[in-house]
């Protein structure tokens, strides 16, 4: 997991920069300076997340261990909730029957196709065809660098 993220601050940066160059000039510099405050903070986050892991004692290894376990034993899992930074514990068939209801009442479609490839390509083919509105110079602006299929995350509600 930690491989498909590696580079995310780096997307994040080109990302930011892309809907930068959609707002109008006056506020471009003033919207990047707040940016890259942002990224130096997240980028700040994760250094000092990365030494933490490295000096975790064997006390909390264990003790880590041990949630694990009862986790897997009791067939629950632990899972971001949708409001603030609250983690909640549930199990693993209330949580499957909850995606699969939200599912099927907003009659989403499961793909296991990269459908947004196609989708760069038609926005190519547009914007190529769009000589005289779009800059020819300006073109990469509108088109996501790496583009890839969202991936569903079910938050459970906290009431």
């Amino acid at each position: 997991m930690e491989q498909k993220y590696k580079y995310w601050i780096n997307n994040l940066a080109l990302e930011a920069e892309n809907a930068v160059t959609l707002l109008p000039s006056g506020e471009q510099e003033y919207t990047r300076y707040h940016i890259v405050k942002n990224i130096k903070k997240l980028l700040t986050k994760q250094n000092q997340h990365n030494g933490q892991n490295s000096k975790m004692g064997k006390e909390d290894l264990r003790i880590i261990n041990q949630i694990k376990d009862k986790l897997h034993k009791n067939k629950a899992m632990v899972t971001k909730g949708d409001k603030g930074s609250s983690i909640v514990v549930i199990y693993c068939d209330k949580y499957e029957h909850k995606v699969n209801n939200f599912i099927s009442n907003n009659e989403a479609i499961e793909t296991n196709d990269n459908v947004t490839v196609k989708f760069k390509k038609d926005v190519g083919i547009t914007l190529n065809e769009c000589r005289y509105i779009i800059d020819t110079n300006n073109k990469w602006r509108y088109i996501n660098l790496n583009p890839s299929t969202p991936v569903m995350r079910g938050l459970v509600k906290i009431h």
